[in-house]
């Protein structure tokens, strides 16, 4: 999902019992360079492939690749032995290009192993992963898309790091898939960006578990700047919402962390209190669409208020 020139960031602001939608008309992805320095990044490959033989030597092939630069990157690599029928190979590729607006990557692995009778062992590797960190020199909306994929005995890991305030992402996944989609506003501070799938592949003789894995990301960033100045009003007022409507997970952003004795709550439309999302740490919070009981909400109307502040945000859940 990305940002087109009429925006996606719904706020809303309100006065008695009027609401008025406003559109934010900044897009994310031709965001002010200079709000967004890097500070370091790296994609790198890695892959092996051994084998322990009943005869003969025991054969290994490693392989790997650094990428420091920022730019793009399209590489693959390969490890692979075979010994009358005990195999081992690894294999890892990755595309990606970091800018200082817009970092994308694409990268995968593939990791499998087998043993001729009498062999008692082969094992291979891959691994691939990005690491990008930077600054944010005054507040920057970003965008972020991500899927992850592992299969058998691979696994993934997905972090973005607030070096202030602590994770605005941390998952982790072994033999499943899971996707991101999270949208806010950087504070100025340095940031750290972390992705990536690996795996073994493990043969004996009883057995054996092949492993692999997919990542997609896309991260864009655009200046808060740029937005109209209803906008900027209506930031300072209160939460933020995104996306709005709401299908399965809204991220609620604010421009400042709320007291550690005040809550951020969403209400229904007689005033409720459907969900305690409770103190939150640094300024980002999720709601996935349920009421303290973990029961799912019905579609319609809810409003969305951070500790004692007078301004709320209203969060349309679509059917």
């Amino acid at each position: 999902m990305r940002m087109n020139s009429l925006g996606r960031i719904l706020s809303v602001t309100s006065s008695g019992t009027a609401l008025a939608l406003v559109f934010c008309a900044g897009a994310a992805g031709v965001g002010d360079a200079s709000t967004v320095l890097p500070i370091s990044q790296l994609r790198d490959l890695n892959t092996f492939a051994i084998a322990d033989l009943a005869e003969g030597e025991d054969p290994s092939d490693v392989d790997s690749i650094r990428h420091l630069e920022i730019g793009p990157f399209d590489d693959g690599i390969v490890s692979s032995i075979s010994v009358d029928g005990t195999i081992a190979q690894g294999e890892a590729n990755q595309a990606s290009d970091i800018q200082p607006d817009h970092v994308f990557a694409s990268g995968d692995f593939v990791a499998v192993s087998q043993v001729a009778p009498g062999d008692p062992f082969a094992q291979a590797l891959g691994a691939s992963r990005l690491i990008y960190a930077f600054e944010v020199t005054e507040p920057t909306t970003y965008e972020f898309q991500a899927s992850l994929s592992a299969s058998e005995s691979g696994s993934g890991n997905l972090v973005f790091r607030d070096d202030a305030n602590g994770f605005l992402i941390l998952e982790s996944i072994q033999n499943e898939s899971i996707e991101v989609d999270q949208a806010g506003v950087l504070e100025p501070g340095t940031y750290e960006l972390t992705i990536m799938v690996s795996g073994y592949s493990t043969a004996l003789p009883e057995g054996a578990v092949a492993a692999s894995g997919r990542f997609t990301m896309d991260l864009q960033f655009g200046s808060v700047a740029t937005a109209p100045e209803q906008d900027l009003q209506d930031r300072l007022a209160g939460p933020h919402v995104f996306p709005n409507p709401v299908s399965t997970v809204a991220t609620i952003w604010l421009d400042g962390p709320i007291p550690y004795d005040q809550e951020l709550r969403i209400y229904d439309v007689h005033g409720r209190i459907v969900r305690n999302l409770g103190p939150i740490k640094g300024s980002t919070a999720t709601w996935n669409r349920r009421d303290d009981e973990g029961t799912s909400v019905p579609a319609g109307t809810y409003y969305v208020r951070a500790g004692d502040a007078p301004a709320t945000k209203l969060l349309a859940i679509a059917p």
